[in-house]
């Protein structure tokens, strides 16, 4: 992609930033009145792009009603929370969750410059999800909040090795900034292929597999993996014989292959119900299941309720 357009690109989106409505409404978080920043694009935008450039001010604590994913194009930034300073460096992604505190501090370059993607959670949960289902991180990551407001998780690493997500945002850069009335359908697919991409780094990133024992990194596996994984793919991964796996397995956690699948599908379930307004049959094709009946009558036998009777 000629640099050149990218440059053109951000120039406007930094232009274009001092028009958004970046209006706030409170909402009290434990006896604390809590300023929210409301979505800042168009009505019919689910996402949209922001690119913010040096600033010498300190902005007030504040929370977003939406999730973020903020790209340092270039220089540092430093944001400081309730608990912590975070330092977001040239190349680093820093995402939050909605109702995530926060507040920028001023700019250590004045040449800095952040992009933000912007996505409103009904988004994530009906047509997003279903793409990163098979990273259990990024799912609780992206769920969590619809169960918990203020649940407060955030997301930080670099992209510097990350070619396919740093050409992926600058594609998006460069679609918004010269949108038409097809970009908010094309940012959907872009913005599905960014999160599986992040989902991927985050979920290495979690992992830690010398704290982890054999079985709990099978566990872990499997759950990751709960829509298609085999046995014989578990052994294969971890290198040891089928057989083996399911003594282990039986040994240290007292359940076989077979019952781990099924806890972690059912746990998935749960979540993928109570938390998105995905259809039943959607849920089932996620989960692996050939068909709705054999997801319905496993999660009766399960739960010893239909789908539809547990989420009343």
């Amino acid at each position: 992609m000629p640099q050149n357009d990218l440059i053109k690109a951000l120039d406007k989106l930094k232009q274009d930033f001092f028009e958004k409505n970046w209006g706030t409404y409170e909402i009290e978080h434990e006896g604390v009145e809590n300023q929210i920043h409301g979505w800042p694009g168009q009505p019919s935008e689910d996402i949209m792009i922001v690119a913010y450039q040096y600033s010498a001010r300190s902005h007030i604590l504040h929370r977003h009603d939406y999730f973020y994913f903020n790209y340092c194009y270039k220089g540092v930034h430093e944001y400081s929370t309730e608990k912590n300073t975070i330092v977001v460096s040239e190349n680093d992604i820093y995402a939050g969750q909605p109702f995530v505190s926060h507040r920028h501090l001023p700019e250590k370059s004045e040449d800095g410059v952040l992009v933000c993607i912007f996505i409103r959670p009904e988004l994530v949960y009906k047509t997003l999800l279903p793409y990163i289902n098979t990273s259990e991180s990024m799912t609780n990551f992206l769920i969590r909040p619809s169960a918990d407001r203020f649940s407060e998780e955030s997301i930080h690493f670099n992209l510097k090795n990350d070619y396919n997500i740093r050409k992926l945002i600058e594609l998006m850069i460069i679609e918004y900034a010269n949108s038409t009335e097809n970009t908010q359908s094309i940012l959907r697919s872009l913005t599905s292929a960014m999160i599986m991409q992040v989902a991927r780094k985050y979920s290495h990133q979690q992992d830690k597999p010398q704290t982890l024992n054999l079985s709990s990194q099978i566990i872990k596996y499997i759950g990751e993996n709960d829509a298609t994984v085999t046995l014989q793919e578990v052994a294969t991964k971890f290198s040891y014989h089928p057989n083996y796996i399911s003594a282990l397995l039986k040994k240290e956690m007292g359940k076989s292959f077979s019952q781990v699948l099924l806890e972690k599908r059912m746990e998935h379930a749960l979540v993928l119900l109570q938390g998105t307004n995905l259809r039943v049959d959607s849920i089932s094709q996620i989960l692996g299941y050939s068909s709705p009946s054999n997801f319905h009558k496993a999660f009766k036998s399960y739960y010893g309720k239909t789908p539809r009777e547990y989420i009343g």
